[in-house]
């Protein structure tokens, strides 16, 4: 069931964090996960900065994040609320455009520009030595294996346009998710 909480803090704009679990890092559901969290908030182009901050004006910043990790992990939505929006109308805001992609998948076009995407941040991430490292390093913890950096690419361009919206519907469930509401403390009743 979800799980909901108010947090009251010394912050000046409303927040919502919303997190859903996820899979071990060596699934084959990863990949498709972490490209969706790129569609979703990778860049002033995603789906989420579009929608939710540009065009609705709701929030100043909107990320995705997938925290895959051994033995499973969170895949993790931030959400800044904008001047005078409270933290359920960008709740509201961001869960409508998940639900969205559930409903109606990405067009062709969105799907190129997404694997493009990926392919440079995979290559810029292998440009320098501490990305190779910590890749290597990964790639032996995650997989026992850190020749695995080599197929990393390939695994990526195995995912499909109906792996993008399968894994939404599947682990982007409202039913097993937390979400945390980070308020002004001025707002907290007396």
């Amino acid at each position: 069931q979800e799980i909901r909480d108010i947090v009251y803090d010394n912050i000046q704009l409303p927040a919502v964090v919303e997190a859903y679990n996820m899979p071990r890092k060596d699934a084959p559901d990863s990949y498709a996960l972490d490209m969706l969290s790129t569609y979703l908030a990778g860049g002033k182009s995603s789906l989420l900065t579009k929608e939710v901050v540009d065009k609705q004006q709701k929030a100043v910043q909107v990320m995705a994040m997938p925290l895959d990790l051994e033995d499973g992990g969170l895949f993790l939505f931030l959400g800044i609320a904008n001047m005078g929006i409270t933290a359920d109308s960008l709740e509201l805001a961001i869960d409508q455009q998940i639900e969205k992609l559930k409903t109606n998948g990405i067009t062709d076009q969105e799907f190129a520009k997404l694997r493009a995407q990926v392919e440079n941040s995979v290559v810029s991430r292998h440009a320098s030595v501490a990305g190779i490292a910590e890749s290597l390093a990964e790639a032996k913890v995650y997989f026992g294996d850190a020749n695995e950096i080599n197929r990393e690419l390939e695994k990526y361009n195995k995912v499909t346009k109906a792996d993008i919206q399968r894994v939404a519907k599947q682990y982007l469930e409202k039913s097993g998710r937390v979400v945390l509401h980070y308020l002004p403390k001025g707002n907290q009743k007396k």
